[in-house]
């Protein structure tokens, strides 16, 4: 089975799962990323890969207008497609030309194809999609054989602009749960030790993990935290950097909590891993169509405080006791919601979280599962 992925850019969680997905019987799997990365996302993206590769010539159309903007064009990924003849192509997302172009060119060569999304729901405000991307997509529930939703809101959205639910396998975008339970408990043990070297003191810490930008919400985290009283020291460490991280301190200034607050920058995945071990709490109260950060914390054991507008959130609610859905946007809800998961969580004084639920979201099984989704298409393309 050669299976082709098309995507924009390398990233540590997925690509950790395409090395796992690479091992399973009689497959080849070669990943094909538009750009080596963005200036937003600057992950160091040196981890080996198992797989091949590669980084075909093109273009970044919107360059000129943001660091956060992309809209990728690969001609060269035509040459890879047409020298490598996957029996199937997944294909992240439709955002870019390039996803377009390979496709097109899947249609063309009657290769089967699966669309891998995020797209959970409509935009504040819009009663429905704009025309022309509501063809595309009816085109595309159409002529692809599937989709990859990451999860049930994803799935709902996909189901509502024609695709057929047997066509449907939930790929959520996860990281290596059993690696971050395994090194998390061993990071555990070493708490005096990650404690000096971040300089941190003996009080509790509240964790917000994200690109500081407009929609992750951060000020609302930091104006609760500003409000919050509780009879122990506690400190907000957000980690992160993007364009809100200037007014974002300035916040700070004006509510005179600068020595309360801590931003840490941008991490590498193996730093947020010690901030995890320390970290009594995690609190996020962004609006983004998944969202892998509340289940790295998850993983890691922590408190989740999350806002019902996280992609992630309901499911992770689901089949992870220590999950907090707040559907309010209010700095008091949030404020009382901070203080009472630190409270509880010092009364409880718990050694490990129950995160045993998530084990349908751990890469054998979810390795497996793709598999067997992925097999039989290309048993039919092949007959046909």
């Amino acid at each position: 089975m050669k299976v082709a992925v098309i995507t924009p850019i390398p990233t540590p969680y997925r690509d950790a799962f395409w090395n796992h997905f690479c091992q399973q019987p009689d497959l080849s799997l070669h990943v094909i990323y538009c750009a080596k990365g963005k200036a937003d996302r600057p992950w160091k993206s040196d981890w080996t890969k198992h797989y091949t590769y590669c980084f075909p010539k093109g273009f970044n159309l919107l360059s000129w207008k943001s660091k956060d903007s992309s809209l990728f064009f690969n001609p060269g990924t035509l040459t890879h497609l047409n020298q490598s003849k996957p029996d199937v192509i997944l294909v992240n997302g439709y955002n870019h030309l390039t996803m377009w172009m390979t496709m097109i060119w899947a249609f063309i060569r009657k290769t089967p194809f699966l669309l891998m999304s995020e797209t959970r729901g409509l935009r504040p405000g819009r009663k429905k999609d704009p025309l022309l991307k509501a063809l595309l997509l009816k085109w595309l529930a159409k002529h692809s054989s599937g989709a990859l939703p990451t999860g049930q809101q994803a799935e709902s959205y996909l189901l509502d602009h024609g695709w057929n639910k047997a066509s449907l396998f939930r790929f959520p975008n996860v990281p290596d749960i059993d690696f971050l339970i395994s090194k998390v408990h061993e990071l555990k043990h070493q708490t005096m030790e990650l404690r000096s070297k971040w300089n941190i003191k003996e009080e509790k810490l509240v964790l917000c993990v994200g690109r500081l930008i407009r929609k992750k919400h951060v000020n609302t985290i930091i104006q609760a935290f500003s409000e919050m009283e509780v009879p122990f020291p506690v400190k907000l460490i957000v980690a992160g950097d993007g364009d809100q991280q200037q007014s974002l301190k300035e916040q700070c200034q004006r509510l005179g909590i600068t020595d309360r607050v801590r931003f840490v920058g941008f991490l590498e995945p193996e730093e947020i891993l010690e901030w995890l071990a320390l970290s009594d709490l995690f609190a996020l109260a962004s609006n983004e169509t998944w969202g892998v950060a509340p289940i790295e914390a998850a993983a890691a054991g922590a408190p989740l405080l999350l806002s019902c507008e996280i992609g992630s959130a309901n499911e992770l609610a689901d089949i992870y006791p220590q999950t907090k859905v707040i559907a309010s946007r209010d700095a008091k809800t949030w404020s009382q919601a901070i203080k009472d998961c630190l409270i509880n969580h010092v009364k409880k004084h718990p050694k490990t979280a129950d995160n045993s639920r998530m084990y349908h979201w751990h890469f054998d099984s979810l390795s497996q599962g793709l598999y067997r989704h992925l097999k039989p298409l290309i048993e039919v393309s092949s007959s046909c």
